[in-house]
């Protein structure tokens, strides 16, 4: 191998390497902000959750939490 092919080979190998660092600092951003997302998906979560838990438990209390009325289910009494 002379010296030209030896600086075209190392020119390459480097390109590639910045390319591929490149690629993963553009993927741990994407990722940084799936984490972020999911973190305010789930404070959003546990503050459902905890007005839920806090309310009265009549069906018109549920309403502001889930946006609907919930509908009252009837119980079979053979599982009582």
């Amino acid at each position: 191998m002379n010296l030209e092919e030896f600086q075209t080979q190392t020119r390459n190998a480097l390109e590639q390497t910045l390319n591929e660092l490149q690629v993963m600092t553009l993927m741990a951003a994407q990722l940084e902000r799936q984490i972020a997302e999911t973190g305010r998906s789930v404070q959003t979560l546990s503050r459902m959750i905890e007005s839920f838990t806090a309310a009265p438990t009549s069906p018109d209390a549920c309403v502001h939490v889930l946006g609907e009325r919930l509908q009252p289910t009837s119980l079979d009494s053979s599982v009582l």
